[in-house]
Formats: C-alpha cells, structure tokens, sequence
C-alpha cells in the first residue's frame, strides 16, 4: 500500500502525515487544507475527481498518484503506474496456463485505469490466438453488480483465466465465484490487476 509506505518513510521524522480519504465521494480539497495548512501534499488521483485540480493546491508542493495522463498538462509532478505494462504481464501469467478462454472484471467506473488495464489485457489476449470475455458490470454496485457478475461467470468456458482490475473487483469476483460453487483456481484462475 502506497499510503503505508509514505507513512513509514516519514515515520522517523518530525513531519506528521495525514491521511484524507473520500472513498470515491466528494469532498472539498480546499477546506481540507485550510483546516491542515500542510508543507505538501501527496493527491491520490486514480478516480478523476476534478477537486484534485492543481490550482486548488495553489504554491503546496504537490505530487499526483496515478493522474489521468491526458488531464496532467498544468501537472509538475506526477507518478504513475504503467497501467499497461501491467496488464501484459498478468496476460503473460494467465497465458502461460495455456488456456482458450480469459476473462477481464474491471472497476465498476469508467475510469482511465481500469479501461487502459482492460485494452492492454484483451489486446495482448487476441494477440495470442485466445478468446477475452469482458464483464460489463459498468454503472453497477452493490447487490445489482453481484447479481450480474454471478450470471455472467456462469456464462464462462472452465478453465478461464481471469484478470479483475484491482482487489477489490478480485474480493467481488471471488465472492461471486463462492456463490456459484465455481473452484478458484481449478475452474477459474484470477489474477489482480
């Protein structure tokens, strides 16, 4: 966990880390740093919350984690994860299974992570020969995503070899998996994204 990480590098120091999470909700960044009047701030960007523009930080030096890249030109300083790169090595260990069926369970938001993992994934599938099936849960939460993900695995070849977008789609893919009585990893092999 990145959070984690941060905390336990500043650890031994006299900076203080404080941790804001809006769990995918709105809140008002600019409040947030009246209240704090932080030295920096480290902005967690992965869900294109437009709160996170750079002239809300005004002069706080701000570095931004996993910024949509074709929203980051007024950004100086951003770290992001190579989203496709990642996508391909998950299909290189799927593939290795040997397998005619993968599968791709993304976020339930259209966000620029999840769409940039799905394409590289189903690319790098069709690249190979194989079949890739997409679970279209978009929009979807809660017990109506559940309900949809449980029908459309019962609708997958055995063995498949499934890619979910993050851990939390992996959590709601294995759940639905349980559900169903299809065996992980005998049925369907999953990896995190």
């Amino acid at each position: 966990n990145r959070v984690a990480g941060v905390q336990r590098y500043f650890a031994s120091s006299d900076i203080q880390v404080v941790v804001v999470e809006s769990n995918y909700s709105h809140i008002n960044i600019k409040k947030v740093l009246d209240f704090w009047h932080p030295v920096g701030c480290i902005a967690e960007c992965g869900s294109d919350i437009d709160e996170f523009r750079p002239e809300i930080f005004g002069d706080i030096p701000t570095v931004y984690l996993d910024r949509d890249p074709a929203l980051s030109q007024k950004i100086k300083f951003s770290v992001n994860a190579d989203l496709a790169a990642s996508a391909e090595i998950a299909a290189k260990e799927l593939l290795a299974l040997d397998y005619r069926d993968y599968a791709f369970v993304g976020f339930p938001l259209p966000l620029f992570w999840t769409k940039t993992r799905e394409k590289a994934f189903c690319d790098a599938i069709h690249l190979n020969g194989r079949r890739c099936h997409v679970f279209d849960g978009k929009g979807k939460t809660g017990t109506r995503r559940l309900t949809a993900l449980r029908a459309w695995i019962k609708t997958l070849p055995k063995p498949c070899g499934i890619l979910a977008a993050f851990d939390g789609t992996a959590e709601e893919l294995l759940n639905a998996c349980t559900l169903e009585g299809i065996r992980v990893p005998e049925d369907f092999a999953v990896q995190i994204g």
